[in-house]
């Protein structure tokens, strides 16, 4: 029987991990989509795009380990029930709760796994990410200019326009279309060059025209300079709005608000999920050959996904005071323990 445990978690672990390496490409590759995207409109640098990728599949792997869990136990659950070894191991005196320590046995490395990412990494990882993309969005206006291509101002406010860039630090052909007190401005010129002043950047044009037209009575106004200075960015400190997921777990127990007490819930909740999906697997898998591993996997999937929307709902309860963070934690995840250990209760009676 010694031999048989052995055989056992020995199958698990080699479904498992094919099942992580093949989820875990389905979400890099969707990582990778998204990221070249956000990239391509301005929202990240492009030169930290590797960065980016690695913190975000670093928080996506709770759930990727969770569910290669679930899938490699029905998995292994399922061939044990078409090949007769199950029937062998009840012959032999054990039950389905000795079955649940052997999945706990193979399982709770990557438990200890899970609570370490979401403890830690998670935050972590966000917090470098958004520090990533606050400071790309905050560079000078001009540094996101790319010759022959319109560009908006991180305020929004502006569209910059730069031809080609001449010898020196100048540039040619410069366009610039602004919203400002009510007005729509349209601002051209041969030439263009940065200059810093009184702690702001300003962009200097030289040869230009300047076209004013009023929102209200669409009066126009023409202006033609020589030289002509336009802030591009005022660097005044500019506070950060410190991202809920970013915050250390020990910062989130000793917080009494809300969205941080949601927050806590929800790692603690991806902490425990797994430990139920062990106990969910092996009550919901079924030996009826009519089924087949695809219903056995569909099922699988369906509780997996019901049991997430169930936390993320939860989250969004618990910061809005609907509900105490506690309660609910105890309560999902109980009612599902308990629903799983009484259904196995049931199928070995």
């Amino acid at each position: 029987m010694k031999l048989y445990e052995t055989s056992t978690r020995s199958e698990l672990a080699r479904s498992f991990s094919p099942t992580l390496l093949v989820l875990g490409t389905i979400v890099l590759t969707t990582i990778l989509i998204r990221t070249l995207g956000q990239a391509s409109i301005g929202q990240v640098n492009p030169i930290e795009v590797g960065y980016i990728m690695a913190f975000n599949f670093i928080g996506q792997l709770p759930t990727i380990i969770s569910l290669s869990l679930y899938i490699c136990v029905v998995a292994t659950v399922y061939r044990m029930y078409m090949d007769g070894e199950m029937v062998i191991w009840q012959m032999s005196g054990k039950n389905f709760f000795d079955l649940v320590k052997q999945l706990f046995a193979f399982a709770w490395p990557f438990v200890v796994i899970v609570f370490f990412l979401v403890t830690i990494a998670w935050p972590w990882v966000n917090y470098h990410t958004d520090e990533m993309k606050t400071r790309f969005s905050k560079r000078n206006d001009l540094a996101r200019v790319e010759p022959g291509v319109f560009q908006e101002s991180a305020n929004g406010s502006r569209v910059y326009f730069v031809d080609k860039s001449a010898a020196g630090s100048k540039s040619k052909n410069i366009f610039i279309l602004s919203n400002e007190h009510d007005k729509q401005i349209m601002t051209s010129a041969q030439l263009g060059f940065l200059d810093r002043k009184e702690g702001d950047d300003y962009l200097m044009l030289e040869n230009g025209q300047r076209v004013e037209e009023s929102a209200s009575d669409h009066d126009l106004k023409i202006t033609e300079f020589k030289l002509y200075g336009s802030v591009v960015q005022s660097n005044h400190v500019i506070e950060k709005n410190v991202n809920t997921r970013a915050i250390p777990t020990d910062e989130l127990i000793a917080s009494s608000n809300l969205v941080h007490r949601a927050e806590l819930f929800w790692r603690l909740s991806i902490f425990i999920a797994p430990l139920n999906y062990l106990l969910m697997a092996l009550s919901l898998t079924s030996p009826n050959a009519r089924v087949g591993r695809g219903g056995n996997f569909a099922l699988g999937i369906l509780f997996f996904h019901f049991y997430n929307n169930m936390i993320n709902v939860g989250q969004s309860w618990v910061g809005e005071g609907m509900i105490h963070w506690l309660a609910y934690l105890l309560l999902l995840h109980g009612i599902i323990f308990i629903s799983a250990t009484s259904f196995l209760y049931i199928r070995q009676r």
